[in-house]
Parts: structure tokens; sequence; C-alpha cells
């Protein structure tokens, strides 16, 4: 990122950095609609710095800048294999992160750093086997999958933040 003004070329540092490298390629876009474009950075969560590359998960943060310093817009996590992103609220960005140790393969877990609790926790089903699941709660449902949440108060509120992963390239 740079500035232009009249015969001075500056270039711009966000966050500390002069570039905006990502892990993999991402489309800078409009994420809240207000006529910025938002630049995009991949970021790995909280507790996964020291890992290797190929084996942390990573983040997408929507970033503004402007002369005063940058300001977060919206981060999301994609699983493109399982067929979801999360989109975080904003009040959480930075603050979620994934723990280490998951072994179960249909499902992930989401902690919130502050307090080491699980913030969501999203459970893959096939949709042909959704009857006779108990104890959950729909979030989306595609033809192939359905994406919930275990029937807890704490998770009914935060599953409207599951969204199918056709919708991820629609936005």
């Amino acid at each position: 990122v740079a500035k232009f003004d009249q015969d001075h070329y500056e270039v711009l540092l966000i966050g500390g950095k002069e570039d905006l490298f990502n892990e993999y390629v991402v489309e800078s876009k409009d994420v809240n609609e207000d006529g910025i474009i938002e630049f995009v950075r991949t970021v790995r969560p909280k507790g996964w710095e020291d890992k290797s590359h190929g084996d942390s998960p990573l983040f997408e943060r929507y970033i503004q800048w402007s002369e005063s310093g940058i300001k977060p817009i919206e981060e999301r996590y994609i699983d493109i294999e399982k067929g979801y992103y999360v989109k975080i609220p904003k009040e959480l960005i930075g603050k979620i992160t994934i723990p280490d140790q998951q072994k179960e393969s249909n499902s992930q877990k989401f902690l919130d750093t502050r307090t080491n609790k699980i913030w969501l926790e999203v459970h893959i089903f096939k949709r042909k086997e959704w009857f006779n699941i108990k104890g959950y709660s729909a979030a989306i449902k595609t033809a192939s999958h359905v994406y919930a949440v275990p029937k807890q108060s704490e998770f009914e509120k935060v599953k409207a933040y599951i969204k199918p992963l056709a919708d991820y390239q629609q936005e």
C-alpha cells in the first residue's frame, strides 16, 4: 500500500508490516457494503504462532486503512473441505482461536481467548442421518450436510454466524 502526494511517494505500513502477502490468494472486497474495498490478511489464530504454516488454521481478516491507522472490519474462518465458514463478530476479531488438540473430524470448536471457553461448536452431519440425530440444533442445511450446534442456549445465540460455503463466494 502506498500514498502518492504530488511528487512524493510513501510506503504505508499496515499493522507494522509493509506487505499484504497472504498464505493463499484472497480477494479484497467491500465486505461491509460501505463503498470502500477492504484489504484482506490471512492470520493465524492465537496459540498457533509457533506451529508450522502447513499445520496452522488461518482466519481471513478484512481491514480498512486510513491515515489514522487500520481498522478491522470482519474476520472469517473458512473450512473449504467441510463446506462452511464462520463469520466472527466484530467485537471478537482477533479473540477467537481453534484448539490444536482436536481429533474429531466432523466437528470444530472455537475458543474465546479471553476466557478459554468454547464460543462456538460446529458439528457436521450427513443430511440422510439428520433425522436420527438428537441433542443438536441445525444452523444451516445443504443438499448433502447439516451444520449444527449442541442444543445449549449459549450456542443457539451464535449459530447464525455459521454460513454455507456457497454464500462465501456471493458476498
